[in-house]
């Protein structure tokens, strides 16, 4: 790919035929029947179509956007699974966070962009993409997994009703535990805990950064956990720094150099601001330095729950949850799971914050 353009200045003659030859790439990609994308522009999904077109105004690669395309198929077994289609977008999404990023900030000379095919180590791992900037010379590499947190997903048995109380063991070895069994008035998630998969997740993408690179080029490797759907983000700092489960040892031993969690908010604006502004996007940095703080803030992931062994107070203090407390929401045809302690007050902002047509 040649030297990114983030200096274009927006052309909207240009932008529909890019628009069109986008749903010329969708047609011809044999999307299974029921595929949001199908229904552009009338489909609630549109926005990672406009992704789509925004990726390839500024990158002007085909190839590049053509591929987030297949990846977003959503198919599975030859026909739509709207999880495939979750986690196929999740790498898109977070493609055009970053690639947006180094737009708004302006901090970064992103040269190059490299897709899975552009072999790092002598291991040949492949990772989901690559940016090669020039200040500082180094080339990032980017490995994502998506997480869905889902309890109407993953609970067999969960009883949808306004108000109902719901408990959530964080590690698995406390689902049998006497605490869970006094509770009488609330339902327990007992598949909902994601300690085990995060752990694996780790492991998966600290496997790939295992051996020698290929050139003498300074390599980073950044993880992101995306996560779909949660019942909150304050459960993931237990996850990483609760003292007695927490895997943030294993992250500080392994070849990461950065690990961050991200997620959508309910509404999102056109350049993902509101992820970066409401603290949607964290970031873990395990070891850190300068070098790598000066990339991070030209990325928009500067909002840091962790630097080495300096963790935010907040973070520490909540890591100390061993449960989550929720209930449900379910009103005017909008369902979530919500904090078991939102008064009245908070719902009903809450609620108008969803129906309104603003951010």
């Amino acid at each position: 790919m040649n030297i990114i353009e983030m200096n274009r200045p927006f052309n909207e003659i240009e932008y529909k035929r890019l628009e069109a030859e986008v749903r010329n790439m969708i047609n011809d990609a044999d999307y299974p029947d029921g595929h949001p994308f199908l229904d552009f522009p009338n489909t609630p999904e549109s926005m990672p179509v406009t992704m789509l077109v925004f990726i390839l105004y500024f990158t002007k690669s085909k190839d590049m956007t053509a591929d987030f395309v297949k990846k977003c198929n959503g198919k599975e077994k030859g026909v739509y699974s709207f999880k495939k289609y979750r986690e196929g977008i999740s790498e898109l999404i977070w493609f055009y966070y970053l690639l947006v990023s180094v737009i708004k900030t302006n901090q970064i000379k992103l040269q190059d962009i490299f897709d899975e095919n552009h072999i790092l180590l002598e291991n040949k791992s492949k990772f989901e993409f690559t940016f090669s900037i020039a200040d500082p010379p180094c080339k990032i590499a980017f490995e994502v997994k998506s997480l869905s947190c889902d309890p109407f997903e993953r609970e067999n048995c969960l009883v949808i009703k306004d108000g109902q109380s719901l408990i959530k063991p964080f590690f698995p070895s406390l689902k049998e535990s006497e605490f869970l069994r006094s509770q009488t008035e609330s339902l327990v998630l007992t598949e909902s805990t994601h300690y085990n998969q995060i752990s694996q997740n780790i492991k998966r993408i600290n496997k790939k950064c295992i051996g020698k690179r290929n050139s003498s080029e300074k390599l980073y490797v950044f993880g992101t956990i995306f996560i779909t759907t949660s019942t909150s983000f304050e459960e993931f700092y237990s996850y990483f720094f609760n003292d007695e489960y927490g895997l943030y040892d294993t992250l500080k031993r392994s070849n990461l150099d950065a690990l961050i969690l991200a997620s959508l908010d309910a509404k999102n604006d056109c350049f993902l601001d509101n992820l970066y502004e409401n603290e949607y996007i964290q970031t873990i940095l395990p070891h850190p330095s300068e070098e790598l703080m000066k990339i991070c803030k030209g990325l928009r992931l500067d909002n840091y729950i962790a630097l080495g062994d300096n963790i935010l107070e907040f973070v520490k203090e909540k890591s100390k949850q061993k449960y989550g407390f929720y209930k449900i929401f379910n009103r005017d045809g909008f369902l979530n799971i919500i904090p078991q302690e939102a008064t009245e007050e908070q719902i009903e902002q809450y609620l108008q914050g969803l129906k309104s047509d603003s951010l």
